[in-house]
């Protein structure tokens, strides 16, 4: 039996025993990138997958071999085959034995036509078998310089000077035999997350307190034009209502480049956008958070497709209020809505026509290929309003005000356009594999 919790890695096949809130991300092995809920339903956990959010505990069933990871290993693994190269070598070597053996046997039948064709030109000292001897050496002789012995070696060193120079076309080969291979390429099949893309989700369009911000405002720090009581709302709202979180250093202590996110890829995105924005997300959760006063998350529900916290004293009555955050997918967040936040910070009613506005601002997101998310709040004048069971069922399902609409993409690298365009140009043909 083994208990997991957000961020580990399921290292071997098994069955869930008793869970709370768990979503697993299966993407190692079938290319999806949303979480999948593990419960009755669904109680099994695949090894090589990663822990999302929640925690449990799993008997182990299969290991090894026998695991799904396993599994697939397995049926991978293959004999390794001859290169064109290689096979044109060892064409050319036989045709060389064919024509060395032909050679041969001709110089053979050649001598002793002569022996017995012209017996005046016989030496005096050789007897018959002696000069069979003699024909059959030479014809021994003949194959064996046949053989081209410097071919391997002339081979090798052409591939060997060939590696060299695609080396500086910025084009590693690591196996000689595979020069052949990487010069006559005419397809490219590329994975998309971390090779295509920088496999860092990020915020990169919103519609902030009734304010749109297109992707040229996402490209300055101070994001000019962001209202600051939605700013507000949602720098707590990404900090608090979260299960991931994120590694500044790797195992030896130095400083990531770039840090890494542990949990929910879309919750790791907001949580550097708060960053981008100067907000610590461990200094907001102390400031604001504390479990002791009765504050609490709870982790994303698949039916009612949202997140949400609970936080005494931060609604806009003061230190006696309670406020709830929410996010989730909008087409759920937003039936849900009954106001929305105004550049002013003043909360309006959310009639049809805002509505028709804020689903078209989805639509056009949506359009750019963008995951799209809803990040809402609800306030209560003090804790008595709250719902006798908000404790196991969070009152987010009713009431609340829409503070942004966020657009969330998995970026490209910065060389991608012109690696692409170079390899188009070269007649090579690029090709997506992904499991979207």
């Amino acid at each position: 039996v083994i208990e997991l919790e957000v961020g580990m890695r399921i290292p071997a096949d098994g069955v869930v025993l008793q869970s709370a809130d768990l979503t697993c991300n299966e993407s190692a092995l079938t290319g999806e990138t949303e979480d999948r809920a593990k419960n009755g339903e669904d109680p099994f956990l695949l090894s090589g997958c990663t822990v999302s959010t929640g925690t449990c505990r799993m008997l182990v069933v299969a290991v090894g071999r026998h695991s799904r990871w396993g599994r697939i290993k397995e049926k991978l693994t293959y004999e390794q085959e001859d290169t064109p190269l290689q096979e044109k070598l060892d064409n050319l070597a036989q045709l060389i034995g064919y024509v060395g053996m032909g050679a041969a046997a001709a110089t053979f039948a050649a001598m002793m036509f002569v022996w017995f064709v012209y017996p005046e030109s016989r030496d005096e000292g050789l007897g018959l078998w002696k000069y069979m001897l003699r024909a059959f050496i030479m014809a021994v002789t003949i194959v064996v310089v046949a053989v081209p012995e410097g071919l391997p070696l002339a081979v090798t060193l052409s591939l060997a000077f060939s590696t060299q120079k695609m080396m500086k076309d910025k084009n590693l080969i690591r196996v000689l035999a595979a020069c052949e291979t990487m010069g006559n390429a005419t397809n490219i099949c590329s994975d998309k997350t971390g090779t295509l893309t920088k496999n860092l989700m990020t915020v990169v369009e919103g519609h902030f307190g009734d304010v749109r911000l297109r992707q040229d405002a996402f490209a300055n720090p101070d994001v000019p034009g962001m209202p600051p009581a939605a700013k507000r709302l949602v720098v707590e709202n990404a900090c608090i209502n979260r299960q991931a979180y994120l590694v500044h250093k790797d195992k030896d202590g130095r400083i990531k480049e770039r840090p890494d996110i542990v949990g929910n890829a879309t919750e790791g995105a907001l949580i550097l956008m708060a960053a981008k924005w100067g907000e610590n997300y461990e200094d907001v959760v102390r400031s604001a958070f504390s479990e002791a006063r009765g504050d609490r998350t709870f982790s994303f529900n698949s039916k009612k497709k949202r997140s949400t916290a609970v936080v005494h004293g931060a609604g806009a009555g003061g230190a006696g209020s309670v406020r709830v955050y929410c996010k989730g997918a909008p087409e759920w967040v937003l039936r849900d809505c009954t106001r929305y936040l105004a550049p002013t910070g003043e909360e309006k009613p959310l009639d049809a026509p805002k509505m028709a506005e804020l689903e078209g601002h989805i639509q056009s997101m949506a359009d750019m290929a963008l995951r799209t998310l809803c990040l809402a709040h609800r306030d209560f004048a003090s804790a008595d309003e709250l719902p006798a069971d908000w404790r196991d069922a969070p009152p987010d399902s009713e009431g609340l005000c829409v503070d942004a609409i966020v657009g969330i993409i998995d970026p490209l690298r910065e060389d991608v356009t012109d690696a692409v365009a170079s390899a188009q140009s070269a007649g090579v043909f690029v090709r997506m594999v992904t499991g979207d």
